[in-house]
């Protein structure tokens, strides 16, 4: 995984004439320093999927559940400090937001022909969770403390001005680090 993203990176930093010239003006060094000493991060997809197929029940229903998906978080974490420490490197996990470019329902790189495709849900608590606001935040801070950085807390929005409202107080007052309130694609 890390040798992919090593490899993914720096095909595309390749392919950029002008990124010597940004590196050597703004760092004064080469792309090759600059990639070493930059922070790489690896995103997870399907962390929901992950823990209904162990668990039975969703992330957001049961505690068992929640502890499932903080362990896989926390092994994951573990994982890429090892591999830090060991080669001096810089990854941290972070959480998707491209959902797209996954799909869970290619098989050998090819779609069955006919087959509605679905992607794997960057979200860490699902849209269809039925905790109240302020739960569904308490739950989701958790995640937030294990992973490195790039989190983002979803909030679907369908109601009136005056729920908006209370629904924004309560996110702005929540300490989250990043959060959007609208209706995001699947």
């Amino acid at each position: 995984l890390f040798d992919y993203k090593e490899k993914l990176v720096k095909k595309k930093m390749d392919s950029l004439n002008l990124w010597d010239n940004i590196n050597s003006g703004l760092f004064g060094k080469s792309k090759k320093q600059v990639f070493r000493n930059a922070l790489k991060s690896l995103s997870f997809f399907g962390l929901n999927d992950a823990i209904f197929n162990h668990c039975g029940i969703e992330l957001d229903r049961t505690e068992n559940s929640e502890l499932f998906g903080l362990k896989v978080l926390r092994l994951m974490n573990e994982i890429i400090e090892e591999k830090n420490d060991i080669e001096n490197n810089n990854y941290v996990l972070s959480q998707p937001h491209y959902e797209d470019c996954l799909k869970n329902s290619w098989n050998n790189s090819t779609a069955h022909c006919g087959q509605k495709t679905h992607y794997h849900v960057s979200r860490i608590i699902r849209e269809s969770t039925t905790l109240p606001l302020k739960k569904t935040i308490s739950l989701f801070k958790k995640f937030e403390r294990v992973i490195s950085g790039g989190t983002l807390f979803y909030k679907n929005f369908n109601g009136n001005e005056q729920s908006l409202k209370k629904c924004q107080q309560i996110l702005f007052n929540s300490d989250l680090n990043a959060f959007f309130i609208g209706k995001f694609p699947n």
